[in-house]
């Protein structure tokens, strides 16, 4: 039997639930691996144990999302993909959401138009960037948060200078506005695309799928990627044609939201700016359309297994999602203009928290309240440009924070303030790439922050150029060039030298079989290299 739409993120989710719950009753044990074998115990159950020694390593943001190898195995085996059985698009019309807008409605139909059944499966990959994106800019924001919140004013006359000279209270209200907004955007995103994904989880779990979701592989929205994974030659013709029309689609997408986006400076005397009467009319509508998975579970609890499979594979949510706005976001779209026009004209940056430098500078085991060393690990630490681990403030170029948790010790990045929370032109266009306007990441005002990865910009920017979007000192190649540099680096890091004709391939009738949709020639379901 088939099985229903949107189950396979509980799969995974209970496969690696499972497998972190037997590691907690055998965290000690590590069992080499046998004559002649590859692996041990601690890589196949635990991704953040060390192979050779079973000693816990460090948790971050490169790997915190990291799934057992056991477990990715499976995954790869089943071609795990929740994004797959989305690929029908079910969504308002433009004219319907902004009716007496101007041309925004015209954009926005103009980007769902393209989406037609020669190209339903863009809806796949761009669901794969969309959640990428968001999640980096998440990540972008958290680093800074961090920076805020352990910045300690001890005394009444600090906090005054402060505020004269660092604006830190109003900083820390924005850049936490910002947070909350990009939070309920990456988290509604994803409960969108997996609706039976707990919501309190969504944020975590939802990173997760996406990262072992074989549904789609970006690298084939790289040149020549096609060239280095199928050897075929009609193969590579066809996916080169159909990484430009996505492309394509994907710059109408950053057309419509870089205009939708501008409507923030239109002043309205109700609700503050037009964007927001535009955004809580489109809510309306939006949630008049929305299936409510919860009513559905409630209507369905004494029901017997053949009808809730029949109802589940009969919800259809808004595909592709673009809008999301809940009370937190709106309050943040009317704060965080307000504040940022209050900031002082010329206002110092917010430095590294002192008190992470000196940890940094003098490396001491972590210690808990009673004065006991709970771990080697200093608090904090510096890396080099080399990347190295150093406790000289002059070499450093990156500050880390390692905070203790139940299993392992995870380490977060603090980046100190970026010049763009200056400025009201700054904060806005930060406010612009939180609501979908990903073009503004390269706003003279930041692209010099490294928000997003190589490869990501690498799409971003050639859907921006296709789309005939200008962007003033932006290095389209530079960056692509970078990007490849990047996944040959990655690909002798993890041994990927395989030739194509080795590559596991799903035919489309496998796919098919699986509950998802297959395009064209096989296969985009490759381990795929963004995620």
């Amino acid at each position: 039997m088939q099985c229903p739409k949107y189950v396979f993120s509980f799969i995974l989710f209970f496969i690696t639930s499972y497998i972190y719950a037997d590691l907690k009753l055998h965290q000690d044990s590590c069992t080499p691996p046998p004559v002649g074998g590859q692996y041990n115990s601690c890589e196949i159950l635990n991704p953040h144990q060390n192979p050779e020694t079973g000693n816990a390593i460090l948790v971050s943001e490169d790997n915190k999302y990291n799934i057992p190898l056991a477990a990715r195995v499976g995954s790869n085996r089943t071609q795990v993909s929740n994004i797959r059985t989305g690929t029908g698009k079910n969504h308002p019309s433009g004219s319907t959401l902004f009716a007496g807008a101007g041309n925004l409605g015209g954009l926005l139909d103009n980007f769902l138009d393209s989406i037609d059944e020669d190209n339903q499966h863009f809806l796949v990959y761009f669901s794969k960037i969309h959640l990428l994106i968001l999640h980096e800019i998440y990540q972008y924001l958290m680093s800074i948060y961090v920076t805020f919140n352990m910045t300690h004013v001890s005394t009444v006359e600090e906090h005054l200078i402060n505020q004269t000279t660092q604006a830190l209270n109003k900083k820390t209200m924005i850049i936490n506005h910002l947070f909350s907004i990009i939070e309920a955007q990456s988290n509604k995103a994803i409960l969108m695309r997996f609706p039976n994904l707990p919501e309190h989880i969504a944020s975590k779990a939802g990173k997760m799928i996406m990262k072992n979701d074989y549904g789609a592989d970006l690298n084939l929205m790289l040149e020549k990627q096609e060239e280095m994974l199928f050897a075929d030659q009609n193969v590579q013709t066809y996916y080169k044609d159909r990484r430009e029309k996505y492309l394509d689609i994907f710059g109408r997408y950053l057309n419509f939201f870089k205009s939708y986006t501008a409507t923030l400076e239109q002043q309205d005397p109700i609700y503050g700016s037009k964007f927001v009467q535009y955004a809580k009319d489109v809510q309306k509508v939006i949630n008049t359309h929305s299936s409510h998975f919860k009513n559905v579970q409630k209507q369905l609890k004494n029901t017997d297994a053949g009808a809730k499979v029949k109802a589940l594979r009969e919800i259809k949510t808004i595909n592709p999602p673009l809008f999301f706005y809940d009370e937190a976001t709106f309050r943040g779209m009317k704060i965080i203009p307000r504040l940022a026009k209050d900031l002082p004209k010329k206002s110092e940056n917010v430095p590294w928290p002192k008190k992470l430098v000196e940890d940094a500078k003098n490396p001491q085991g972590i210690k808990n309240k009673w004065g006991n060393v709970i771990s080697n690990q200093p608090p904090a630490y510096f890396k080099n440009a080399q990347g190295q681990v150093t406790p000289n403030l002059s070499d450093a170029v990156s500050l880390y924070v390692n905070i203790p948790t139940l299993q392992n010790m995870y380490t977060q990045e603090v980046l100190p303030q970026p010049d763009w929370l200056n400025s009201y032109d700054g904060v806005m266009m930060m406010l612009r790439a939180c609501l979908g306007d990903f073009t503004a990441i390269y706003s003279p005002q930041l692209k010099d922050e490294l928000i997003l990865d190589p490869c990501l910009s690498c799409i971003v920017l050639k859907s921006a150029q296709k789309a005939g979007i200008s962007l003033p000192g932006t290095d389209l190649a530079g960056a692509c060039d970078t990007c490849q540099t990047y996944l040959a680096s990655l690909q002798k890091i993890i041994g990927w030298e395989k030739p194509a004709e080795e590559q596991p391939v799903i035919s489309p009738t496998d796919q098919t079989q699986q509950g998802g949709d297959q395009e064209g020639p096989t296969s985009d379901d490759l381990t795929g290299g963004l995620s």
